[in-house]
C-alpha cells in the first residue's frame, strides 16, 4: 500500500487534529460482510483520519466494497469503517448524493438501534455535517452538529474530543451564515473544554475574521502556536493573511519559520507544505498551482480555491487589487462552501470595492 499524505482542509483537518483511531478488525458473523486483510484494514484506517494516498478513487472503490455491509448485512465495527471509508472517497470525488446516502442510513440505524446517544450516531451526525457543508446546507449542518455535541454532553464517558470537533465546526457552520454570536458561544465553550489545543483557537480565529475583527483573529492564531504540539499549517497560512498589514512582512515569515521548526518535515502535506512555501515567497506561483491538482474532483476543486486565495493576497499585499479581486473571484467560483478561503475571498473583494 502506498505510503500517505495528510490533505489540506482547514474544516476538516480541525477534525483530524482531535481524531480518533477506528476499532480494530473482528471476525464478521456469517451475515456480516467479509474482514478486509491487514493492507485493507490499515487503508480504511488511513482514510478514516483523512489521509489518501496514490491510488484513484475509482482503486479505492473496489478496495472497499467488498467490505461495506449491503442490505440485510449485519454493520460490523470494521464494515461499519468501510462505509464510512467509501464515504469520505466519495465526497473527495464529488459523489455527494453517494456519499450522503451512507450517512443517512448510518444516522437512521445508529437511531434505531442506540436510543439516539451512542458515539457512532454522534460520529456519523459529525460527518454527514461536514458533508451538508460541501453542499451549502449549513443550517442543516449545524443542527447536526449540535446534536452530535449534545450527546457528548449527555455521556462524560465519551471524553471531550468528540464534543470539540462538533464545536469547532458547529462555529463555523454558524459563522459561515454570518451567526458570529452563535459561532462564537460554541468556539468559546471548545476553548474553556481544551485550553491547550490549537485548533480551538484557529477555528474561532476564523470566525473573527468572517466578523472582520483582525485583532482577536491575531490574537487567536498567536495563542495557537504557543503549544508544544504540532501546530497545523492552515494556522501559518492563516496567519500570514491575517497578520499582513498588522505586522511588517518580514515579521510575519519569521512567525511562519518559527512555527515550522515545530513540525517535522515527514508531517508537513503535500499541497499545505506548498502553500506555506508560496507564502515564505519559496516557490512560484506555478509550483503551487501544480500542487493542487489531483485525481479527486472535490478535492483538486479544493486546492485550487486555496490556491487561488492565497495567490490574491499576494497581490492585494503588492497593491495590485485588480489582480487580487480577479484570483479571489476564481476562489469563489470554485464553490468550495466548506473552506473558510471561499468566505474569506467574498469579504476581501467587499473590503476592496469600498474606496479608499
Amino acid at each position: 500500500m502506498t505510503r500517505c499524505r495528510w490533505l489540506w482542509m482547514p474544516a476538516t483537518v480541525l477534525l483530524v487534529a482531535c481524531g480518533s483511531t477506528p476499532k480494530a478488525a473482528t471476525t464478521a458473523a456469517f451475515d456480516a460482510p467479509p474482514p478486509p486483510d491487514q493492507a485493507t484494514f490499515n487503508l480504511i484506517r488511513s482514510l478514516r483520519m483523512n489521509m489518501i494516498g496514490d491510488e484513484t478513487p475509482e482503486q479505492l472503490e473496489q478496495l472497499l466494497k467488498p467490505h461495506v455491509p449491503q442490505a440485510g448485512q449485519r454493520r460490523t465495527g470494521i464494515a461499519r469503517e468501510a462505509e464510512l471509508a467509501l464515504a469520505f472517497v466519495y465526497e473527495m470525488d464529488d459523489r455527494f448524493d453517494d456519499a450522503l446516502a451512507i450517512y443517512d442510513a448510518a444516522i437512521a440505524e445508529h437511531r434505531q438501534h442506540n436510543t439516539g446517544l451512542s458515539k457512532p450516531l454522534a460520529e456519523a451526525l459529525l460527518q454527514g455535517a461536514m458533508l451538508q457543508m460541501k453542499m451549502n446546507n449549513f443550517t442543516r449542518a449545524a443542527e447536526m452538529l449540535d446534536e452530535s455535541a449534545d450527546i457528548h454532553r449527555r455521556r462524560d464517558r465519551f471524553g471531550p474530543i468528540g464534543l470539540i470537533q462538533a464545536l469547532n465546526i458547529g462555529g463555523l457552520a454558524y459563522a459561515f451564515q454570518q451567526r458570529f454570536d452563535e459561532a462564537l458561544h460554541r468556539h468559546d465553550e471548545a476553548v474553556r473544554l481544551q485550553p491547550t489545543e490549537p485548533s480551538v483557537y484557529v477555528s474561532r480565529a476564523v470566525t473573527y475574521m468572517l466578523r472582520d475583527q483582525m485583532r482577536p483573529a491575531h490574537d487567536d492564531l498567536g495563542k495557537a502556536f504557543k503549544f508544544k504540539r504540532s501546530p497545523m499549517n492552515d494556522a501559518m497560512n492563516l496567519a500570514w493573511y491575517c497578520f499582513n498589514g498588522m505586522i511588517e512582512s518580514s515579521e510575519v515569515n519569521k512567525i511562519i519559520e518559527d512555527a515550522l521548526k515545530k513540525i517535522p518535515r515527514q508531517e508537513r502535506r503535500q499541497f499545505d507544505a506548498a502553500v506555506t512555501d508560496y507564502v515564505l515567497d519559496r516557490v512560484s506561483q506555478q509550483a503551487i498551482e501544480v500542487a493542487a491538482e489531483s485525481s479527486f474532483t472535490y478535492l483538486q476543486r479544493r486546492n485550487h480555491a486555496v490556491a487561488w486565495f492565497y495567490i490574491a493576497a499576494r497581490h492585494e499585499t503588492e497593491d495590485d487589487a485588480d489582480t487580487a479581486r480577479q484570483y479571489f473571484r476564481k476562489c469563489i467560483d470554485e464553490q468550495v462552501f466548506d473552506e473558510p478561503c471561499h468566505h474569506l475571498a467574498a469579504l476581501a473583494i467587499k473590503q476592496l470595492d469600498v474606496p479608499r
